[in-house]
């Protein structure tokens, strides 16, 4: 993976995958999904879906079966134990969004077939 500020970043092309970053922090894993010029793009696909676009998850006031609530107040806006079907979410962002200084992970070619590869092997035996 190479570590680059925003400049740079702008200059990858379409299909780029990556994750913002602050050091030691790895933000989502992005695909750069639209270019507009040397210096400018817009929108980015989300690998993992988000949960703000996930409005069949929310529910408050998730108590136990003695009537206990359990969890914060915004943990229990999630409803906990079901499964709900989910979409590839567009995050729409922009190069206007970011600052010269922020610093963007860029994912090689090697590194990307690498983590298909994993997650192939986790529907192996199901």
């Amino acid at each position: 993976m190479k570590i680059m500020f925003k400049k740079e970043f702008d200059r990858m092309p379409v299909g780029t995958v990556f994750a913002e970053f602050k050091p030691y922090i790895f933000g989502q894993i992005m695909i750069k999904n639209s270019y507009i010029d040397d210096e400018f793009w817009n929108g980015a696909t989300d690998l993992i879906p988000d949960l703000d676009y996930i409005e069949d998850l929310w529910l408050k006031n998730v108590e136990k079966s003695d009537g206990e609530k359990i969890g914060t107040e915004k943990e229990n806006e999630y409803y906990i134990g079901t499964t709900e079907e989910t979409e590839n979410t567009c995050w729409d962002c922009s190069s206007a969004d970011y600052n010269d200084n922020d610093l963007f992970v860029v994912f090689e070619e090697y590194e990307v077939k690498r983590m298909i590869n994993i997650l192939q092997e986790t529907l192996k035996d199901s």
